[in-house]
C-alpha cells in the first residue's frame, strides 16, 4: 500500500467499467521490482444484477471499448509524466 501511495497509483475517477487496466498498467510498468506465479489464478464471481448481464444492447459494448482505451491513453500520459518515459516493458 505504501509504494502505490508513493507512486501516485490509484484508480482513474470516472471508470465504471475496465477500471483495472488504467490501475493495472500504472502499477505493472512503476517498477522492475515484478514477480509471477507459476499457475494462472482467477477469482469470478457470479452476479446476475451486473453491468454485463443487464445491460446487453451493443451500444453498452461500444462504451465499454471506450471506457477501456481511456484507460489505457490516460495510464500512459501518468506513465510518461511520471517516469518520463511509457513503461520499462514497452521502452525497453
Amino acid at each position: 500500500m505504501a509504494y502505490l501511495k508513493e507512486k501516485g497509483i490509484n484508480f482513474l475517477p470516472g471508470l465504471w467499467t475496465d477500471e483495472d487496466a488504467y490501475f493495472n498498467l500504472l502499477a505493472w510498468n512503476s517498477t522492475t521490482n515484478r514477480g509471477e506465479l507459476s499457475e494462472a489464478t482467477y477469482l469470478w464471481r457470479f452476479n446476475e444484477n451486473s453491468l454485463t448481464r443487464i445491460q446487453t444492447t451493443r451500444d453498452y459494448f461500444a462504451r465499454t471499448h471506450m471506457y477501456y482505451i481511456r484507460s489505457q491513453v490516460e495510464g500512459l500520459k501518468s506513465l510518461y509524466q511520471v517516469n518520463g518515459t511509457i513503461g520499462h516493458s514497452l521502452a525497453g
